[in-house]
């Protein structure tokens, strides 16, 4: 991810979505019909998130505090459910960073519920397609890349007390920062199951 020059690497298996996706007639869809995306009953909206530690911490210079006080650590939030498309393997998700640090308290974000960073990853370059045993109706896509330039980064919120360090997260994570300045890249792999594999299993 690079936004407005910060870079953070994304450690492999720091993110996972997942879900089912059931299909809704409109004949003024492309296909004739909305894939709807139906998240796993148990709250998370069908995004796991660990939290990545951005390089160079507090002041970009990577000095190791004692008690890591130096240390900021960002993890992907979702606002709302992702949509899924299970033919092209794109996914769009609304979410918020939420920006852990024991100086900034624990409600400091870049993005919210009502203006969250809209990240639309579309396929730059497909992978290989496995077959996975005992699903025959199975489409395994093995090291899909998926990029997205387009999304934008709102200014920081909630951090410190009374949100009086958000001057501070945005000087170190420079933003705002407008639709142009930032990208995400990402390695995948990506699995499509006929439900009906999954219920006789």
């Amino acid at each position: 991810m690079n936004i407005n020059g910060l870079k953070v690497p994304i450690p492999s298996g720091s993110l996972n979505i997942a879900g089912g996706v059931a299909y809704r007639e409109n004949p003024d869809a492309e296909f004739g019909f909305d894939q709807i995306f139906i998240p796993p009953t148990d709250g998370t909206k069908g995004v796991y998130s660990s939290p990545i530690e951005v390089p160079g911490g507090i002041f970009g210079l990577g000095i190791p505090s004692p008690g890591g006080l130096t240390t900021i650590k960002a993890t992907v939030e979702p606002v709302a459910l992702p949509t899924v498309d299970a033919f092209q393997l794109g996914v769009t998700l609304p979410a918020r960073l939420k920006i852990s640090n024991p100086l900034l308290g624990g409600n400091c974000y870049l993005g919210s519920a009502s203006n969250p960073i809209m990240f639309k990853l579309g396929v730059s370059e497909n992978g290989v397609l496995e077959e996975v045993p005992g699903f025959p109706d199975t489409a395994a896509v093995r090291n899909v890349t998926h990029a997205d330039q387009t999304f934008a980064v709102p200014g920081a919120s909630g951090c410190g007390l009374f949100g009086a360090l958000n001057w501070a997260v945005n000087l170190r994570a420079n933003v705002p920062s407008s639709s142009g300045h930032n990208s995400l890249t990402t390695t995948s792999d990506v699995f499509n199951i006929g439900a009906d594999s999954l219920r006789t299993q």
